[in-house]
């Protein structure tokens, strides 16, 4: 869920950060968010999945309000729908002050890290990885280090302007390939060492 220059959609609601914890559900509005307002055929042809799959999943998206019907078309004298997001972009509100809330957003940073582990495990099986140079396109990392204010500032200046980068529709033509980045920042707990001196 990439972020824009564009007022982003807030969600917030209980009931759709529950809605996103599926992997499916997920993918849904990231293929919408590559390709635009879209038919759950195109939608299924960006997924590889066949588009019967994807009805439940695009009911419960329009019942919680994350994705809207934008227009009706007649193909092959079948009416089908058209659907987008709610916005140009997505953002979560995370209201910590709410157990719900939180166990909802656990749940959810499980769901994004298995969809990126299912993605690296594709990749690598792949014969089209670059794993070195300037086009590398496979890479899992961890990095732990210590951050001041100023520090924390200037990530989360990047993380835009990944964002920034990975957004934006996809056209037919594009010499462009789908990619997908999965961020996980969170400050760590260290237990103080038994040395007999408390802190205060």
């Amino acid at each position: 869920m990439a972020s824009s220059a564009h007022k982003p959609y807030l969600i917030k609601q209980l009931d759709q950060i529950r809605a996103l914890i599926a992997p499916a559900r997920q993918e849904i509005i990231d293929a919408l968010e590559v390709v635009g307002p879209a038919t759950v055929a195109a939608i299924g042809a960006v997924l590889g999945r066949a588009p019967d799959s994807l009805y439940h999943h695009i009911r419960l998206l329009l019942k919680v309000g994350l994705i809207e019907v934008v227009e009706t078309r007649v193909q092959e004298r079948t009416r089908e729908a058209v659907y987008d997001l709610s916005g140009p972009s997505m953002a979560i509100v995370y209201d910590l002050k709410d157990r719900r809330v939180r166990d909802s957003l656990e749940a959810l940073s499980r769901s994004m890290t298995r969809i990126a582990h299912r993605d690296f495990a594709r990749a690598i099986a792949g014969d089209d990885a670059i794993v070195d140079g300037p086009r590398r396109n496979l890479r899992s990392a961890r990095i732990v280090g210590s951050l001041d204010d100023r520090q924390l500032e200037e990530l989360n200046r990047l993380y835009a302007r990944i964002a920034e980068i990975m957004s934006g529709h996809a056209h037919a033509g594009d010499q462009r390939r789908l990619h997908a980045v999965t961020f996980l920042v969170a400050p760590l707990e260290r237990k103080r060492r038994a040395t007999g001196r408390q802190g205060k």
